[in-house]
Parts: C-alpha cells; structure tokens; sequence
C-alpha cells in the first residue's frame, strides 16, 4: 500500500507584530502534513514558507506538497529509505515542503519504534535543550517589559533584532537607526541583568562600516553583547568586517545564517557560528549533514525558528538534543504565536514550553 499524504492549512497570527529588519511579521501560513502508511501509523510533519523572509510562498508551498503527495502514493510504504528521499529529491527542490515530509517520515519511523526521535539519531542525546527569548525591533519600553518577562520566567539569554531603519531616503534607505538598536539593547540589559548573555540579529542590514561602528558601541560597556548575528550580508562582505574588527581590536562572537544559505563556501570567510534552519536545509536529516560539515571545519552550530509551528520546534529540539548543541538556541518562539483558534496546536505547544530557560525534550515516541 502507497503512503498517503494529507495536508491541512492554517493561518496563524502572532499575538503582536514583530518588526525586523526585513519586514514586519504579522501572520504564518502553516502546512500541517499527515503521513500513514498500510499500517495505520501516522507521522506528522509541518512546512512553515516565509516569502519575505526565505522566498518560499505559500502558493509554491502549496503546490509542492501537492507534488510529493503524488510521487509518495506511487512508493509501497516499505520502500527503502533511501529510495523515498531520492524520490522527493527529485520531485521539488522546495525546502519547506521538503521539510515537512522528511518531519513526518521521521516521526511515523519512532511511533512505529516505540522512540524519540532524538534517540533515533543519537545514542547520548541532550534531555534538554538551552534557548534564548527573543525580542523584535520594538521601542525600548516594550523590549523592557518582555525582557523582565523573560527573566521572571527563568529566561538568561537573549536575542534582540536591530538593524531596522526609519524609512527611504532620497537617495536610497535610509541610514540605520543605530540611536533606536541602542535604546533598544540598553532596556534589555536593563531588564535582564548584568549577567544575561545578549546577542543582536541584523539580518544582513549593515554595511561594514555600519557594522564596525554598531558592533564597537553594542560590545561596550555597559551593553555587553556577546554575539551578534548576520550584521553583513554575502561573503566578501563578511570577509571585510571581520578584518575590520580585528584592526579594530574587537573580540564579538559572530553568527551566520541568510548568508550561510545563499552561499555555503561564506562560512570560511569569518563566522564563529553557522546557524541551520529546518526549512532551508529540506528536513532533520540534511540539517544535520549541513551542521556536521560545518562543524568538522571548526565552526560551531547554533539551531533556529523562522517562528515555526510546534511541529518545527519539536523537529528542531529533537535535533539540537542529538548534536549535544548547549548554547541557548532560537527555538524559543511559540509563545510568540496566537494559537486561541488552533486548540490542537496549542495543546502540542504547551509540551515545548520552556522551563529556566530550556526546553525539555519530548521523550515519547516520535517527535511530540
């Protein structure tokens, strides 16, 4: 018997905006996925596409995991594993989509075993995984109030977007509220204490000079940030803040993501970090060919939300938990999201809640 594919929408909002640097994210179109195959066992998968963000529309999303519902119906369901990921490789290059299928393949793979998937992939995985709260490109005030929020609720990382700029110049964009990144990073450190770990996410904003500039101002005393996340964009760019803040005498974690995807040779050209999205790398199991790689070149690894579903996040904990990644990671996100009309979600979100800052691994068969 074929494995059977099934697909159920959803648009969720979350429950406020969140300004970044590029754009505003205000909704996520969720493709909820089912699997089963003869023997009544099903996986369950999720594709979350961010048009705005990684260039995947839904309507691409869409009509993707229409295609691989029809290339997985012509496969017996005991078809070798290798067999069925050489064939959705071939069927579309759509990450997001790819993703939710490689999710439900591998959570119906543990419900049939009776395991976590973590367990699956690794012999001594992580009973928890540390992650940071993060706080959007909002006004000082508001960043304070959910920091101090974070904090209560035994929160010790941080991740604050900057980068964000007033508008269109004449010329062009505007320069880089760097006044507003400031303000913005002072009311977390306030909020959070002098001991709370801070890192900054531009999302490749920044010029070099730009970069240099905010980077010297957001290390020092007393914001202290410990690491900043993609200031630059591409890697010849990379290659240049690096030299410029070495010259500079300025010692900063630096993590890369957007530019890691577009141009995977960029991870030589300066990062300490690389960090991996489900969506983009096409599921579990590339990602953590992806993470292997760059940590046999000396590169740490650090696992992400593109404000996922709790399908996501559970497929992430549970890769995180197998690599043994115990720097706080941005998995933190679900309560970002307005589940009030997704009671179903809701409920699967509630089990990823995180507790003194990590999020507790789920140890039941498959991925929640």
């Amino acid at each position: 018997m074929a494995l059977r594919l099934e697909v159920d929408e959803r648009l969720v909002r979350l429950r406020t905006p969140l300004p970044t640097a590029w754009g505003t994210l205000e909704a996520r179109t969720l493709f909820l996925v089912t699997l089963t195959g003869s023997d009544g066992v099903t996986g369950r998968g999720e594709a979350a596409p961010l048009q705005a963000y990684d260039g995947v529309s839904d309507d691409l999303c869409r009509a993707a995991l229409g295609l691989l519902g029809e290339a997985l119906a012509e496969l017996d369901d005991d078809a070798p594993g290798h067999v069925v990921m050489d064939t959705l490789a071939r069927t579309t290059d759509c990450g997001p989509a790819l993703a939710a299928v490689d999710m439900a393949l591998w959570d119906r793979g543990g419900r049939r075993l009776g395991r976590p998937v973590a367990g699956m992939l690794a012999s001594d995985p992580l009973e928890a995984v540390a992650v940071h709260r993060t706080i959007g490109g909002v006004s000082p005030e508001q960043a304070e109030a959910e920091a101090r929020e974070a904090a209560t609720d035994g929160f010790t990382a941080f991740k604050v977007k900057v980068g964000l700029r007033d508008g269109i110049a004449s010329g062009g964009p505007a320069p880089a509220d760097l006044a507003g990144d400031l303000s913005r990073v002072a009311a977390v450190r306030r909020a959070a204490g002098a001991g709370a770990r801070i890192k900054v996410d531009a999302n490749g904003a920044w010029s070099v000079e730009e970069a240099t500039e905010a980077i010297a101002r957001l290390t020092a005393a007393p914001l202290r940030v410990a690491a900043v996340e993609e200031p630059v964009s591409g890697g010849e760019a990379w290659a240049q803040l690096r030299a410029a803040l070495t010259a500079a005498g300025i010692d900063v974690e630096l993590s890369m993501d957007e530019t890691a995807d577009r141009e995977p040779g960029a991870v030589n050209r300066g990062p300490d970090v690389v960090e991996v999205k489900l969506a983009r790398t096409g599921g579990i199991g590339t990602m953590l060919v992806r993470a292997s790689l760059a940590q046999l070149s000396g590169t740490q690894v650090a696992i992400a939300s593109t404000f996922d579903g709790p399908i996501g996040i559970a497929a992430a904990v549970h890769a995180a938990a197998a690599l043994r990644i115990e720097r706080p990671l941005g998995l933190a996100t679900l309560d970002a999201l307005d589940l009030t009309e997704h009671p179903d979600l809701a409920e699967l979100a509630e089990r990823l809640t995180p507790h003194d800052g990590a999020i507790p691994v789920p140890a039941g068969p498959g991925l929640l």
